[in-house]
Order: structure tokens, then C-alpha cells, then sequence
């Protein structure tokens, strides 16, 4: 909770009254540009210091602003090319083998569903097993959670109104992330259809500051929840295709400029780029409830 925690902080400490009690002058005064680079000097004085913050950091002008959201594009973009797509699962066991190990199959019914496979030409291997070793759902399921190292989930909880504000459906789908709950304020459980996502994963977390597990839904389930969670109104979003990573910038600089939000935050899951806006103080939280109308989603994706 990390961020969030700071926001609140943040916010506490350069509104001008929180509560009815007043906040001294000099600890708003203390508040400083996050650019670096900043050349505002004397004029910062005068800066309403509560709007716009975006990553923690104050940008006393447009131009601040847009060298504050270039770093943070750079870092997402880097972290693309740094190889964040990379799982160290791509060296599986054969799902086949895992079942033969756990002595839920013999070689022979193994065989029979690798030939079904084969004959289709398409379709996975779990299926083909289900069906040459009458598996259960459930069965594949597990024996693909000792693959991936994660365990089996279950919609216990699982609230779609409530998690449909937790990201974008379009970020959702981009990732295959089902969010399926969220225990003690602190954890949340996201599940997967047969494989994880640990990139998009991390990107939520670092968006909500909740500790993430991910683990895998037997393939019904999933499809029935996401089906579900499609059909929940989530946050307001607004959907942007751009050319290049200026175009983006400023895309984004603009957003920032016109809402005026007292914190965002900006994170990239696969192609694409999503921003919260907080507009107001009491909107800050991990998941948005009854102050849902105050945050804002910006999704953009860099053409083609």
C-alpha cells in the first residue's frame, strides 16, 4: 500500500484544510517541482501546490509536467525492451508428464491424447487428456498449477461489481487477468486461464500497491467470471490509439492538464499504456467504491 499511502499523505499535507483544521502555510510551501531540471524558481511560490501530482512528484507547469510523464514513458518502454515479457516458465514440464508423475495417467492414455491433438490439428493438450483419461477440469487444472508453481483458485468472493474497478476491461482482456478478490485489504488474488501473466501481474500491483498472487481457474470458471466481470459497469475509461511515444507524452500531459487530479500513476501492461487519475482526495484507494465517479482511466495504444 506503499503508494497509495503516499498519496494519502501527500494529499493530506498540501490541501488547505482537511477536516476543518487548517494546514500551515509553510508546510505547503515546502512542497517542490519533482523536475529536476525545473526552472520555476521564485514563481513556484505562488503554484497552487495541491494539482496536478502525478507518481508522487508535483509539476509546477506544463513543461515540468511533460518532462515528468517523458521519464516515466521511457521507464515503461524500457522495461518492455529489458525483456519484462520473459517467463521463466517457458521451459515447462510437459503438462503429459506432470499427470504421468503424479500417476494420474499411463504412458498409453498419454499417447491417445497426443494423437487426438495431432489428428485436430488444434486445441490443447489438457482437453485431449480430459477426454482419452476422463480427467476432471479440476485435474488439469492443478497438474498446470505444478507447472506454473501457483495454485488453484476458486471464486470464493469473487465480487465482479467490486473488481470490475480494480483495471480497465480492456486492459483485462489485453493481459488475461481475472481479479478475483481482495483479502484483508492487502492481498490481491488474480487469476489466469492455463497460464500466468507475471509481467501484467507486476504492473498491477505497482498499480494498486496490493500484494498480487496469481494462480489459475479451471477453464469454465474462468470463462463464466470474465463473462461476468464484462457486464459491470467499471471506471469512467477513456480509449486513445497514438503514433509514437511523443504523440503519447503528449497525449498524456494533456489528461493530466485538464483534470487536474490530486494523484496519478502510469504503467504499461503489454501494448498498453494505462494511467489512473485520482481526481479528488477521498477517491484515493485501491479499488475506487462509493468515490468511483472521482477516478479516471486513460488507455493508449502506440500505433500499429
Amino acid at each position: 500500500m506503499a503508494y497509495i499511502d503516499s498519496v494519502k499523505d501527500s494529499v493530506m499535507l498540501q490541501t488547505p484544510s482537511i477536516g476543518g483544521k487548517s494546514i500551515p502555510s509553510n508546510v505547503t510551501e515546502t512542497v517542490l517541482c519533482g523536475n529536476l531540471q525545473c526552472t520555476g524558481g521564485w514563481l513556484q511560490r505562488w503554484k497552487n501546490r495541491t494539482r496536478p501530482y502525478f507518481e508522487g512528484q508535483w509539476a509546477c507547469s506544463r513543461n515540468c509536467l511533460s518532462q515528468l510523464v517523458t521519464q516515466s514513458v521511457r521507464r515503461e518502454i524500457g522495461s518492455s525492451i529489458a525483456g519484462d515479457e520473459f517467463s521463466p516458465h517457458n521451459h515447462r514440464i510437459p503438462l503429459g508428464l506432470v499427470l504421468m508423475a503424479q500417476g494420474i495417467i499411463t504412458p498409453v492414455q498419454l499417447q491417445q491424447a497426443l494423437q487426438r491433438q495431432r489428428q485436430r490439428g488444434h486445441g490443447r493438450i489438457g482437453d485431449c487428456l480430459m477426454e482419452a483419461a476422463n480427467l476432471s477440469e479440476g485435474q488439469i487444472t492443478r497438474a498446470m498449477g505444478a507447472q506454473w508453481n501457483c495454485p488453484m483458485l476458486t471464486l470464493e468472493g469473487f465480487s465482479p461489481e467490486r473488481m470490475a474497478r480494480l483495471a480497465p476491461q480492456a486492459v483485462l482482456e489485453e493481459s488475461g487477468m481475472l481479479p478475483v478478490r481482495v483479502a484483508g485489504g492487502k492481498a490481491l488474488y488474480l487469476a489466469f486461464d492455463a497460464e500466468l501473466n507475471p509481467a501484467a501481474a507486476l504492473a498491477l500491483e505497482q498499480m494498486t500497491d496490493l500484494h498480487v498472487h496469481s494462480g489459475l481457474l479451471p477453464s469454465s470458471q474462468y470463462q463464466a467470471a470474465r463473462k461476468r466481470l464484462t457486464e459491470c459497469k467499471g471506471i469512467t475509461t477513456n480509449e486513445e490509439t497514438v503514433e509514437d511515444q511523443d504523440s503519447l507524452v503528449k497525449a498524456m500531459v494533456s489528461v493530466i492538464e485538464k483534470q487536474q487530479p490530486v494523484a496519478s500513476r502510469l504503467v504499461r501492461v503489454g501494448r498498453l499504456y494505462w494511467m489512473r487519475l485520482w481526481l479528488e482526495g477521498h477517491a484515493v484507494s485501491c479499488i475506487p467504491g462509493e468515490s468511483a465517479e472521482d477516478v479516471l482511466d486513460c488507455v493508449w495504444r502506440i500505433y500499429p
